[in-house]
């Protein structure tokens, strides 16, 4: 029910009355309207991020398995700046 009111693209008709004042707010004003979009890329930078920092590690430790190499060895291979070592070391 709560998912389903909140994907409806009309912000009436909700169950809980408080909850259709909020939706209200974040899909039919402009200021709402920004607050979403900015929460959505803030969200998708974190999580796209996140997702890039997984790839150098799986990255990482195919190298270390195939080649027989250690991890500094493979993240040498990759191109990974020195500074950025101890932070795919800790991940690993």
């Amino acid at each position: 029910m709560l998912l389903r009111n909140l994907t409806n693209k009309k912000t009436s008709g909700f169950y809980n009355k408080e909850l259709e004042e909020g939706v209200r707010h974040f899909k039919e004003t402009e200021e709402g309207r920004e607050i979403m979009s900015e929460a959505v890329q803030k969200f998708a930078e974190k999580y796209s991020e996140g997702q890039y920092d997984k790839a150098i590690v799986d990255s990482i430790k195919n190298i270390m398995k195939n080649m027989k190499m250690s991890a500094e060895q493979a993240m040498d291979a990759l191109g990974i700046p020195k500074s950025e070592h101890k932070k795919y070391m800790t991940m690993l």
